[in-house]
């Protein structure tokens, strides 16, 4: 039963929450435990131990159906909103665990040990880049780029196409608030660019991801095309989003907080806790869905199979019921992990990646270009509810910046 007398009002497709959702997340979470939206005629779980719950219980939960909340061009919702494409993040057990487990070795602590240099190497060619300027967009000119030119190196596509298939993924990621007819179109759309590179990598064998993947088998079988092409499209979004938008939202959230940004300038061994704490307050990724497969209770909310759930990562993060003052920045948080990129078998699988991306993205802006000034009446954010992060964040360069030999 709802615990506050007065039901909110929450959509995560009312843009009126991009800005700042925080407060609804409050509401939803003193609302009860289970909130239901009687438009769309769909479930929302914003606290912590309920979200974490229906997010490791796939033999009720499935990812099957799709992982978005969509509307159709008419405004009804999409029941099974997955890709003709399968993805990974829309499998369930068995056919996760086994995709899973051939491209994990790719994602393992190791490998991107080995990846780390790569990355700053890129990030330092970067930010020389920016040299003699006094104005910049942080995101325009060093988020979007850096993960992309780490993915493409990964999988073995040519760089020069890198600008390419940022906006194609780009496409595919903000179509959100699009129907789902359109949202299929740029699926597509990333799908036939990647088909090209995979097409290469068969004439042109390399060491690349997607190369690796032309030669697995998955009980004596190879991947299909559309297999394969499906990994490669969900690496290119998933792989360049995240930390894309990990890196804007942490630098907005220093601007609102100089005090945080003073603190990782004085000493930098506390960024890698403090990207934690950028990931829990201000998560990328807002929220994903589940359709229910069994009767199943939960807190004591009754799901009905075929009932979408939205899972609200992002107000998760901010229950006090899980946090000790969850709204305070503390980069020495002990203890509990968020749920940021997700929790149970769909844990990113990148999330070693993201981490060490954003590490060393933020070492290098604070070391190299401490004195920045960002412009956040002239930022632009994405229009997109379940995507928190920004297409523009302009900046001010108070003292030069100079390229390191």
């Amino acid at each position: 039963m709802p615990s506050a007398e007065k039901k909110p009002y929450y959509s995560p497709f009312d843009t009126s929450f991009v800005d700042n959702p925080f407060p609804t997340y409050a509401e939803l979470r003193a609302y009860g435990p289970i909130y239901k939206d009687d438009n769309l005629d769909f479930y929302v779980a914003s606290r912590f131990e309920d979200v974490k719950q229906i997010a490791r219980d796939t033999t009720n939960f499935s990812s099957a159906q799709g992982i978005f909340i969509m509307k159709d061009a008419d405004g009804n919702m999409v029941k099974d909103s997955s890709t003709p494409t399968p993805r990974m993040i829309e499998m369930d057990p068995p056919n996760h665990s086994q995709f899973r487990s051939l491209i994990s070795k790719a994602f393992n602590t190791k490998q991107m040990a080995a990846l780390e240099p790569i990355v700053q190497s890129i990030s330092k060619e970067l930010i020389d880049g920016l040299a003699g300027r006094d104005e910049i967009d942080f995101n325009r000119e060093y988020g979007n780029i850096l993960p992309v030119t780490v993915i493409c190196d990964m999988l073995g596509c040519e760089q020069k196409h890198r600008a390419v298939f940022k906006e194609a993924a780009d496409v595919l990621v903000y179509a959100f608030n699009k129907s789902h007819e359109e949202q299929l179109a740029a699926r597509q759309a990333l799908a036939d660019l990647l088909q090209d590179q995979i097409e290469l990598r068969k004439r042109q064998p390399d060491q690349g991801l997607i190369t690796a993947l032309l030669n697995a088998t998955m009980d004596g079988q190879s991947l299909s095309a559309d297999e394969l092409t499906g990994f490669v499209s969900l690496l290119m979004t998933a792989g360049t989003e995240t930390t894309t938008n990990l890196v804007s939202n942490s630098l907005a959230y220093m601007h609102h907080h100089p005090e945080v940004k003073q603190r990782l300038i004085a000493d930098p061994s506390k960024i890698a806790g403090a990207v934690d704490e950028f990931l829990r307050l201000e998560s990328p990724v807002q929220g994903l869905s589940r359709t229910v497969v069994n009767e199943v209770t939960i807190n004591g909310h009754t799901f009905q199979p075929g009932s979408k759930v939205l899972l609200l990562f992002a107000a998760a993060n901010r229950d006090a019921s899980a946090y000790e003052n969850p709204e305070v920045f503390d980069e020495t948080r002990p203890g509990k992990k968020h749920l940021a990129l997700g929790h149970g078998i769909h844990l990113c699988l990148g999330a070693h990646l993201a981490r060490m991306e954003a590490i060393v993205a933020l070492t290098d802006i604070l070391k190299r270009i401490p004195d920045y000034e960002l412009h956040l009446d002239r930022a632009v954010r994405h229009p997109v509810v379940m995507i928190r992060g920004y297409e523009q964040l302009p900046a001010t360069i108070k003292t030069p910046i100079t390229k390191i030999a």
